[in-house]
C-alpha cells in the first residue's frame, strides 16, 4: 500500500505506507496540485492542477526505484503517460471513472467547462459548457449521470450517453439548496444517493431518482471533501488497541530521518478496494501542511 500526495509546489510524493519511506518524488505541475485520482484497478494516478493541466501517471513507474539515493529520489524525473491541456484555467476537481486504462477521466474546472477524456486513446471525448465556474464533480457508478458542483450552490445533473461519449446538456438538472460554492460530490448507495458538501457548511443528501434533497447536516464551517470510508470486516471484530498505527511518513529516503512538514494540498492512498461510512473535513492548516 502507497500513500500519494501532491503539494502547493506542484510536486507529487509517493509513500511506503508500511515503512513510511517516501520511494519517489517529481514535479508534476508548474503550480499547486489540486486534484488526484487512481484508476479502479490502480494501475495509474490521475492529477489535476492550478495550472490547468491534467496527467495520467503509470504506478508501476512511480513505485519502481532505479536509485535508492536521497539525492535521486529527491530530482527523480518522471514522464506522464499522457497530459491534457484543454482547460483554460484551474482544475478544481476529478472524477476516475471503471475500466482500468480504458477508463475515462472527468474533469471540472474554473473555465466553466467539464471535460472527459480517454486514457487508452489519449484523446478528448466531449466538453460540455456551464453558467458558472465549477468546483466538484463525480458520476454515478454506471457512468450514466454526472453531476456537476457549481461556485453558484446548485448542483447540475447531466446524463451520459453509450459509452460515456455524449452527454444531453439540454436535459440537465439543477438541484438547489447550497448558498454558497459546492466543494465536494460523493455518489452512494450504487447511484441512488447523492452527497454533496459546501462552502456554506452543509452537507446535504439527495435522492438521484427524484432530484429532492432528503436531509441537511450543518457543521460549524466550510467543507472542503468528504470521503466514503469501507471498513473491512476483519476490522469490525478486531479490538482497537490490537490496530498497528502507521509509520510517519518522512520527507527523505533515509530511515534515520524523523517526519517533517511538507506542504500537501491533496492525498490519495493506493492499494486493494476495500468494501461504510463518510467523513466531512472543515477547512484547516494541520501540522503537515494545509490539507483539504
Amino acid at each position: 500500500v502507497y500513500v500519494i500526495a501532491g503539494g502547493v509546489s506542484g510536486t507529487v510524493y509517493a509513500w511506503e505506507a508500511a515503512s513510511g519511506q517516501l520511494v519517489r518524488t517529481w514535479h508534476a505541475h508548474h503550480k499547486v496540485v489540486t486534484c488526484l485520482g487512481l484508476t479502479d484497478d490502480s494501475s495509474y494516478l490521475v492529477t489535476g492542477g492550478d495550472d490547468a493541466v491534467l496527467s495520467a501517471w503509470s504506478i508501476v513507474d512511480v513505485v519502481n526505484k532505479e536509485d535508492d539515493s536521497d539525492l535521486a529520489q529527491q530530482h527523480a524525473v518522471l514522464e506522464a503517460t499522457c497530459s491534457w491541456n484543454d482547460h483554460s484555467l484551474p482544475i478544481t476537481s476529478i472524477h476516475v471513472g471503471q475500466g482500468g486504462v480504458r477508463g475515462r477521466i472527468f474533469s471540472a474546472s474554473l473555465d466553466r467547462t467539464a471535460r472527459v477524456f480517454e486514457i487508452f486513446s489519449k484523446q478528448p471525448l466531449f466538453t460540455i459548457a456551464c453558467d458558472t465556474y465549477l468546483t466538484a464533480i463525480v458520476v454515478d457508478c454506471e457512468e450514466r449521470r454526472m453531476f456537476l458542483g457549481g461556485g453558484d450552490g446548485r448542483i447540475s445533473v447531466f446524463r451520459l450517453g453509450s459509452g460515456a461519449t455524449t452527454a444531453e446538456a439540454s436535459g440537465s438538472v439543477v438541484m438547489e439548496g447550497h448558498a454558497q460554492p459546492v466543494t465536494s460530490l460523493l455518489c452512494a448507495k450504487q447511484g441512488t444517493l447523492l452527497l454533496s458538501a459546501s462552502e456554506d457548511g452543509g452537507i446535504r443528501a439527495w435522492d438521484v431518482q427524484s432530484n429532492q434533497c432528503i436531509q441537511v447536516t450543518d457543521t460549524k464551517g466550510p467543507v472542503s471533501a468528504m470521503l466514503e470510508l469501507r471498513r473491512p470486516p476483519p476490522l469490525l471484530a478486531t479490538p482497537a488497541e490490537a490496530l498497528l498505527p502507521m509509520a510517519p511518513l518522512r520527507r527523505y529516503n533515509n530511515k534515520r530521518s524523523g517526519p517533517d512538514s511538507l506542504p500537501i494540498s491533496r492525498c490519495v492512498c493506493h492499494g486493494p478496494a476495500r468494501p461504510a461510512g463518510v467523513l466531512g473535513a472543515k477547512r484547516a492548516r494541520s501540522a503537515s501542511g494545509e490539507a483539504a
